[in-house]
């Protein structure tokens, strides 16, 4: 699975789950913890996702829907354009 796949299953995780914890998404990415860290730093500084909070846990905060819109709407592209070979 390449980052952009990455981004878009951590995006669909937590919209389905609501909070999950690290070690399930550990296990579905299969990536190490540092690799984790650099997807969700790379969420948060390039496509404006929210913060993630909570020890062992991650969580999409409720008050932010306009902004996590956004990031859907770009990964859905993203991925979208990997898929086709427009890259």
């Amino acid at each position: 699975m390449d980052a952009t796949e990455r981004y878009y299953k951590i995006d669909q995780m937590l919209r389905n789950r609501g909070v999950v914890s690290a070690r399930d998404f550990l296990a579905v990415l299969e990536v190490s913890p540092a690799t984790f860290k650099r997807d969700l730093q790379y969420l948060r500084d390039r496509l404006y996702a929210p913060n993630y909070l909570g020890p062992g846990k991650t969580r999409l905060p409720p008050h932010r829907p306009r902004r996590t819109a956004k990031v859907q709407e770009r990964l859905r592209l993203a991925v979208e354009v990997y898929r086709s070979g427009q890259t």
